[in-house]
């Protein structure tokens, strides 16, 4: 190939990935776990442990079986036929929900709520079937310095047109109203993240370094302790994660604590999502501009610090207003760990290692990530919803504190051929 064709296809990657990046963002402000989804299972249940349960299946499913299919990953000469084939699965499930929603959702039987809940999962595992070679596909399609500025744009679109998308949850929960409300948001995250799907079809697929040594399966596993331990730098970023992630033990309660405190209607809590998705938007460049500048670990630094001073908003907050900045907060930390949490652990490792990275970054921290909303609702349980935010920022200041002690890893390895030409 051409250094001219191979420029072109850079381009045109750069441009299909974003949008399939784009649409699939707009899609699930439709679904969001911190607003949309609360709402929907408060509608069958008082259960904080429910509410919780959204986001610890998601954590779950997403990151476990990344390590499964990573050495798997790993083998394959071109991934893209595989990545067609495992995301779907995180598309299909909601067009069956939208359905069983609209004819069952009404008559509120436990079953609705236990489909919802295996449908929601069924999405998250398949997310974390395609996660390594989807994340593979963007190391090899984006120049390392030009990561944070793909995942900022792409998410920047994604969550300004989904701020727009929060206006249509508000329409759709304060018109409609349940089910038929719920009905319509889980359509259009169908909708849209079969658009993206389409998009990601179009990727000209670069071509990818195999290891010339192909372990077994047990000798894969094993091999782990071994990265692990070689890469101790890596290591203790994967320790802080463990802790930043207990920013979900807040994160899940946001707008539960909002509807019991302050009883929004469904106008105002399509507005939460409004704010959520537009302060992700608005940082988004930012926080890309400054991964591709400073390095990325600054801005997951970021993340935590707006993490922390969220949950701590959360406890005065007492009107509105204070939770729409709340939502804000929270929204620009997402925003932060989304553009750069992904580019750091693609900076640790040689090129062919990448998706054992990512499988074990993910992997690691998942039953502890997936844990904090569970604690999360055994403290509001036991102790009042209010005491799960305190909590929760406790444990992202030791992250932090941790994370401080990780060397940014930018530059550590040589630049793929491809941001040389």
């Amino acid at each position: 190939m051409s250094k001219l064709d191979a420029m072109r296809d850079a381009r045109w990657n750069f441009a299909l990935l974003s949008l399939d990046f784009t649409a699939f963002g707009v899609g699930m402000s439709f679904a969001s776990s911190v607003t949309v989804l609360p709402a929907f299972v408060k509608s069958f249940t008082s259960s904080e442990l429910a509410v919780g349960l959204i986001l610890s299946l998601s954590i779950l499913g997403f990151n476990l079986p990344q390590i499964l299919v990573a050495n798997h990953v790993e083998k394959l000469e071109r991934q893209r036929r595989y990545i067609l084939t495992a995301t779907s699965g995180e598309r299909i499930p909601w067009l069956i929900l939208a359905f069983t929603t609209l004819l069952y959702g009404g008559l509120a039987p436990p079953w609705v709520l236990v489909a919802f809940f295996l449908l929601y999962f069924s999405t998250a595992f398949s997310g974390g079937l395609t996660a390594p070679a989807w994340m593979d596909l963007v190391g090899r399609s984006i120049p390392e310095n030009m990561r944070g500025r793909f995942f900022g744009v792409s998410n920047f679109f994604g969550t300004a047109l989904g701020s727009l998308g929060g206006i249509a949850v508000g329409f759709f929960l304060g018109f409609y109203g349940f089910p038929v409300g719920f009905s319509l948001c889980f359509l259009s995250t169908f909708i849209f993240a079969l658009l993206s799907w389409v998009f990601l079809a179009g990727v000209r697929e670069p071509p990818r370094k195999v290891p010339e040594a192909r372990k077994g399966g047990m000798e894969y596993m094993r091999s782990i302790p071994t990265v692990l331990r070689n890469d101790r730098n890596f290591s203790l970023y994967i320790v802080s994660t463990v802790f930043l992630g207990f920013s979900a033990m807040a994160t899940a309660f946001y707008t539960a604590y909002a509807m019991d405190k302050l009883h929004p209607t469904g106008e105002e809590i399509g507005f939460f999502t409004s704010a959520f998705l537009a302060s992700q938007a608005v940082s988004n460049i930012l926080w890309g501009l400054l991964g591709d500048r400073k390095g990325h670990k600054i801005v997951v630094e970021s993340a935590a610090t707006l993490n922390i001073a969220a949950a701590l908003l959360t406890i005065t907050a007492n009107s509105l207003p204070l939770f729409y900045l709340v939502f804000a907060l929270a929204g620009a930390a997402a925003s932060a760990d989304l553009v750069s949490a992904m580019s750091l652990v693609l900076e640790f490792p040689a090129a062919e290692a990448r998706p054992t990275y990512v499988a074990i970054a993910n992997t690691l921290r998942a039953p502890f990530n997936a844990g904090a909303p569970l604690i999360g609702g055994l403290i509001a349980k036991t102790m009042g919803l209010g005491a799960a935010f305190p909590s929760a920022a406790l444990m992202v200041v030791i992250g932090l504190m941790i994370l401080l002690h990780v060397e940014e890893p930018k530059g550590r390895h040589a630049a793929p051929s491809a941001a040389r030409r």
